[in-house]
């Protein structure tokens, strides 16, 4: 009876000895992830004053990626939630995506592409107009002007559109009047792209041709 009550009170005293351990590592580290936060907080900021300090940009909260294992802060343009950049902070690097992201508006691209073209292909769902593409240039290419349009919205006469259609003949009037009536419905949906890439078929013959705004084909 007094070997088992010895065994208990080793165990017991083993148990303890394991979860003291265990509350003192996970203490350092939760230190060390503190820590950590606020050095990567710390060198972001600095990196963004002496860098980006003339923007002015809504600034993120610190963010953690588990993924690339990397500390990250997002900085956005007051006016557009979609147009931002974001700085990244990893094994005391630093790096950022203000290039491709700001700059060219790979962000605020993307979303504007997938807008129009779920925007064209409601309009054109019920008719022959098929596979509708849209596609804008990086926004650095803009004029202020359109650069301004894209960023608040209003994209007309700022991308490129393209789309396939199946056809009996390759007569030139009627494919212009398949790009103008194309053209002439979008416009009373208040949608006006800068080109028109058409792909005509017909019955295995593919004729490719651009237009532009005015529904004259020139290549």
């Amino acid at each position: 009876m007094g070997k088992t009550k010895l065994i208990i009170a080793q165990a017991l005293l083993f148990a303890i000895v394991i979860i003291f351990f265990g509350l003192v590592i996970v203490e350092e580290k939760f230190s060390l992830k503190e820590n950590d936060e606020e050095k990567a907080e710390e060198e972001i900021t600095a990196y963004y004053q002496e860098k980006y300090q003339d923007l002015d940009l809504d600034t993120g909260t610190l963010n953690y990626d588990n993924t690339n294992e990397s500390y990250y802060i997002r900085y956005t343009d007051k006016e557009n939630s979609n147009h931002y950049f974001t700085i990244t902070y990893k094994e005391n690097n630093i790096t950022d995506d203000y290039e491709d992201s700001y700059i060219k508006g790979k962000s605020i691209i993307t979303k504007a592409e997938e807008e129009l073209e779920s925007k064209y292909q409601e309009i054109f769902q019920n008719t022959n107009y098929e596979k509708i593409e849209i596609s804008f240039n990086d926004l650095d290419s803009y004029n202020e002007e359109d650069r301004q349009k894209i960023l608040t919205g209003n994209y007309t006469n700022c991308y490129n559109i393209s789309f396939y259609i199946e056809i009996p003949t390759l007569d030139e009037i009627y494919l212009t009047n398949l790009i103008n009536s194309f053209i002439n419905i979008s416009k009373k949906n208040n949608l006006s792209a800068s080109n028109y890439n058409i792909t005509f078929n017909n019955n295995g013959i593919i004729k490719m041709v651009k237009a532009d705004e005015g529904g004259m084909i020139y290549e």
